[in-house]
Order: C-alpha cells, then sequence, then structure tokens
C-alpha cells in the first residue's frame, strides 16, 4: 500500500528461514439439495505451512552445484510437501530450458520416493504478472501460454504427468490487478530494468484487487478447480 517492492530472501540467509503459518478462509457454496438455501455458504478452511527459499535454489543450484550442502533442507522439505505451487514470470520466456532442465532435475530426485510411496505430487503451475497486457490476453487459457511460451517446460510437465508421477494444473495470477472495466489496464508501474529482471509496485492502492492468488492453493488443497477465485 506505500508502493515499496517486496524485499528479496537473501541467499547467504538461507541456512535460518523462518516457517511461514498461513490460514486462508473461504466462503463456498453448501451443496445444493431441496431441504437447503441455494444461498446458503459454508466455510473451508486451509491450514499451510511453507518456506520462503531464495529463488537461486531452483535456477543456480540445482544443475550448476548440486552438491551444495545447502540444498539438503530444500530437498527434504520439497519431498515433505503435499503439493508444489511452481511460479514461473510470465515475463521470463528466455529462461525456459533452464525452467525445464532445472524441474526435470528435481523430478529425477523424487522419482524412486514417488515410486516406493506409490504416490503423485500435485503441481500447480502459476503464471505471475498475469496483470501486463501481454499475458493478460491469455489469462483464461494459462495452458496453451505455457505451452507456447515456455514450450521445454510444457514437454517437462506433459511427459511426468503421463508416466504417472505428477498430476499438473495450470493457473493465470496477479499480485496487482486491474483498473477499470470496459478498458482494464494494470494497476502496478513498472521499474527500471535491473540485473534481477522486472519488477512493478503498485499504482493505485485504493483500487488493489489482485486475482487468481487463492485459485492454486485451493486446487492443491482439494483436487478441484474453483472458477470464481479464477475469475479477474
Amino acid at each position: 500500500e506505500k508502493r515499496l517492492e517486496l524485499a528479496p530472501t537473501y541467499l547467504e540467509k538461507s541456512d535460518d528461514l523462518p516457517n511461514y503459518s498461513l490460514i486462508i478462509t473461504l466462503r463456498e457454496k453448501a451443496e445444493q439439495n431441496l431441504a437447503v438455501s441455494p444461498s446458503l455458504y459454508q466455510k473451508v478452511i486451509f491450514n499451510l505451512q511453507c518456506k520462503d527459499y531464495p529463488g537461486e535454489f531452483f535456477s543456480n543450484f540445482l544443475l550448476s552445484t548440486p552438491s551444495n550442502p545447502l540444498l539438503k533442507d530444500y530437498i527434504e522439505d520439497y519431498l515433505e510437501a503435499d503439493g508444489i505451487m511452481f511460479v514461473v514470470d510470465g515475463t521470463s520466456y528466455q529462461m525456459d530450458r533452464k525452467y525445464s532442465e532445472n524441474l526435470e532435475r528435481l523430478l529425477d530426485l523424487s522419482k524412486q520416493q514417488l515410486i516406493s510411496q506409490s504416490r503423485k505430487i500435485p503441481i500447480a503451475v502459476v503464471i505471475t504478472k498475469s496483470d501486463l497486457p501481454e499475458i493478460y490476453i491469455h489469462r483464461h487459457h494459462p495452458r496453451e501460454f505455457i505451452q507456447s511460451r515456455f514450450p521445454y517446460l510444457y514437454q517437462v510437465l506433459e511427459l511426468w504427468q503421463k508416466s504417472g508421477f505428477i498430476q499438473v494444473e495450470y493457473f493465470s495470477t496477479s499480485a496487482f490487478g486491474m483498473l477499470g472495466e470496459k478498458f482494464p489496464e494494470s494497476n502496478s508501474v513498472l521499474l527500471p530494468r535491473s540485473r534481477s529482471g522486472v519488477s512493478s509496485v503498485l499504482k493505485n492502492p485504493a483500487k488493489w484487487k489482485p486475482f487468481g492468488l487463492v485459485a492454486p492453493i485451493y486446487w492443491l488443497a482439494t483436487g478441484k478447480k474453483n472458477e470464481d477465485l479464477e475469475s479477474a
């Protein structure tokens, strides 16, 4: 709301990362029947535990320095997770091959455990920055967007899904949302490009309306999609 950037998670502090506990409460329509009013809602509560690892663990360490001792906790947490939210910057097309290679490496590390436990890892592929015009027009078709803009990543995901090790669903999200209805524009201001890529801050805090942020969490928790949570 102060239109500031969020601070990054620094790699040198990654041996002492906090565990975040999040509680998300939704109002969801109850099952309709003759004895219950169609307008009746029920509460759905999600209790989440997560850790904010620096992106370098995935983007740099898995292939270039897989023996790095800092990776141990990262891999252990990954293997214990009930589901994975794979966040893809929608503007980072040039990272497609690297994303795909690192994801395949991560899945290879879990293959034997998945076989022994006879389970699949649900992976929610989340496209961020969907408020930007070139991504916003594809917000209702996230699978097709990944297939066309990130073909190597898409191929890895589909192959592993067909092999029975993962279950994949695709989502579009925006932390900033849009301004206006007839001719919507991004509620964000692009900052000068830096070494870390494209970043933004909020344009109009009074009309802040992010979209799609809870939809992938809902799917990971229930195995179902909720169209109301995906609307923009």
